[in-house]
């Protein structure tokens, strides 16, 4: 069911009526997410050839969980608000980190990257996957940037656990 994830179809129509109808608590969480830094439309990104959660030395993860919150933010308000600008920056911070990012580093952190990460471009994701001002090209490349960088990783998890639960 599209949209899926943490956000249905249901809920945005019923986000949209709220706000019509003048719902003071729903105006003002709008009015929050609206003025938050990460919903901007021109909003900065900076997308790392590897992130890298856990080890020594070098940790940028939160350099990922802010692209994906910005993009996340970014299309909460195209969905809702028909914003076509957040739209548009939605997809540019998601492409540009497709486009960056090879994968994940760190110790065994990296497989809360891959999930916690992953789970929020996702979000991001299912939500845009119907704008038109998304290429199918683009949408592709950044399935398959899902699938190399987060979920192969999240999935080798679940099946060896880094080898600490052998079968």
């Amino acid at each position: 069911v599209h949209p899926g994830g943490i956000v249905s179809q249901a809920d945005i129509d019923r986000a949209r009526q709220l706000l019509a109808e003048g719902d003071e608590k729903v105006k003002a969480a709008w009015e929050r997410l609206c003025a938050n830094e990460y919903a901007q439309a021109g909003v900065a990104t900076w997308p790392t050839e590897t992130v890298i959660r856990g080890g020594s030395s070098g940790q940028n993860y939160m350099n990922c969980a802010r692209g994906a919150a910005m993009a996340y933010q970014n299309a909460l308000r195209w969905k809702i608000g028909g914003t076509r600008e957040n739209a548009e920056a939605a997809v540019r911070i998601m492409m540009q980190w497709a486009r960056a990012c090879k994968g994940l580093g760190g110790d065994t952190n990296i497989s809360l990257a891959a999930g916690i990460y992953g789970y929020e471009w996702a979000n991001a994701a299912e939500l845009m996957r119907d704008y038109e001002g998304w290429s199918r090209a683009d949408f592709e490349e950044f399935k398959q940037w899902m699938i190399r960088v987060f979920y192969n990783p999240a999935i080798d998890f679940l099946r060896r656990r880094h080898d600490t639960w052998l079968n």
